[in-house]
């Protein structure tokens, strides 16, 4: 009679030898259509080291779009044993979601729980046609008129700010005063978004944890749409002002360059107003730059509503599968931007930016499911970073060095950013 170990370990090796024949079948998907794919784990795919939080999924991807060979248009990959496809070329990523948007309507990163009202009802996941009568909707809420409307609420939000930095140099002007940006910037698109989003007045530097957090919000539709601007709008504009801190702290005479633009266009402007930004040509070249090494949501995803052949070749991506666009990879694919890892804001300068590949930056998207508040955020995003750099010198110890969050699918510091700030006297 066998022994229950005997059978024990006979039923596991059985069970084992069942699921590498189906899982190396799951893992051929891509090969029989002639897709160039990546050596892949016969549990985890391509996708080990997100899963294991040892690198976020938006870097993870960038990484696989680099180690593709031979420069394909796109790239197989597998999460676990489903596949997935990476959009590499710009010229297929303008065609899916751009010119072929009818087959890419939809994004795979949503909520497919129907009792998840927040995750699914918001307008960056809904789908269409839902999508399409909530953008109509709140497209004339972001029109130039009312920016400059809401401007004002902006401008009040960083005089808070600056009170709140000021404070720290209280009895002695001269010191300099080590601040973590991320925190700060934070309380500050906090302030911003619940006054634009929710109509609440709240003030994060002077009550840490404010009233609104503690509000709980009624309806569906509503409410989703708040909560999606609310999440979108703080993170993404906080990492940008952050890291743009960062980079300019590397770089003091490119600080010194957008500062003294700043102050040359408050002077002309007789203050901090919607024209004077306008102007400032070389501060929205910072943010650009900023935004290409560090775009706040590093995916962008889109999932076939019906199978699509890929123009001038036999490849059909069959209905249900998603496509994956890796702006880490894009962004600094040498290919299109020369010296990639360098921060360098002419690349944005009238003459040089005219250079640059269509769908080679994609920072809010592109296409009609371009963000819908990137206006929004470009110019919180500027307020916030006039404010500092008109009242303070921004510098940062040669060696410190920024981790980027493996747990967030937002591009954000992992442990803050650590500036140190001198006051100026101007």
């Amino acid at each position: 009679m066998e022994s229950p170990l005997l059978t024990l370990v006979t039923a596991i090796a059985i069970l084992a030898s069942i699921f590498y024949v189906w899982a190396k079948y799951k893992l051929t998907y891509w090969q029989k259509r002639g897709v160039p794919t990546l050596p892949t784990n016969l549990i985890f795919g391509n996708f080990k080291d997100a899963m294991l939080l040892r690198v976020s999924p938006g870097y993870l991807l960038g990484r696989l779009y680099n180690e593709a060979r031979g420069d394909p248009p796109f790239l197989g990959i597998y999460i676990m044993h489903k596949p997935f496809l990476i959009l590499r070329h710009p010229k297929i990523i303008k065609q899916m979601i751009i010119k072929d948007f009818n087959f890419f309507q939809n994004r795979y990163f949503s909520s497919r729980n129907r009792n998840d009202k927040l995750g699914t009802d918001n307008l960056f996941s809904i789908d269409n046609p839902e999508w399409k009568y909530i953008r109509t909707k709140l497209s004339p809420t972001f029109t130039s008129g009312k920016l400059k409307q809401l401007f004002y609420l902006m401008v009040e939000t960083s005089d808070n700010m600056k009170n709140f930095l000021d404070k720290k140099f209280a009895g002695d002007e001269n010191k300099i005063q080590s601040i973590e940006v991320k925190d700060t910037s934070t309380m500050y698109t906090t302030d911003i978004v619940a006054s634009l989003a929710f109509g609440i007045s709240t003030n994060s530097f002077d009550q840490p944890t404010p009233e609104f957090y503690k509000r709980r919000f009624e309806g569906d539709s509503l409410v989703a749409q708040s909560a999606i601007f609310f999440i979108a709008g703080l993170e993404s504009s906080s990492v940008t002002i952050s890291f743009a801190l960062y980079e300019l702290a590397r770089r003091p005479d490119l600080q010194d360059r957008v500062r003294t633009e700043i102050i040359d266009n408050l002077n002309k402007f007789g203050g901090l107003t919607y024209d004077s930004i306008q102007n400032m040509k070389y501060l929205m070249q910072v943010i650009n730059e900023t935004l290409r090494l560090y775009p706040p949501a590093p995916i962008i995803d889109r999932v076939a509503t019906e199978d699509y052949k890929i123009p001038d070749t036999d490849i059909i991506i069959e209905k249900g599968t998603a496509v994956y666009i890796p702006l880490p990879g894009v962004h600094k694919n040498p290919k299109y931007h020369s010296e990639p890892e360098k921060f360098d804001p002419d690349r944005f300068s009238e003459e040089r930016k005219n250079d640059m590949e269509s769908c080679t930056f994609l920072p809010f998207g592109e296409g009609p499911r371009i963000c819908i508040a990137f206006r929004v955020g470009m110019l919180q995003t500027a307020v916030g970073l006039i404010r500092i750099l008109q009242g303070y010198e921004v510098s940062v110890n040669p060696n410190y060095k920024i981790e980027i969050s493996t747990r967030n699918i937002f591009t954000t510091p992992a442990n803050g950013i650590h500036l140190y700030f001198k006051k100026l006297h101007v």
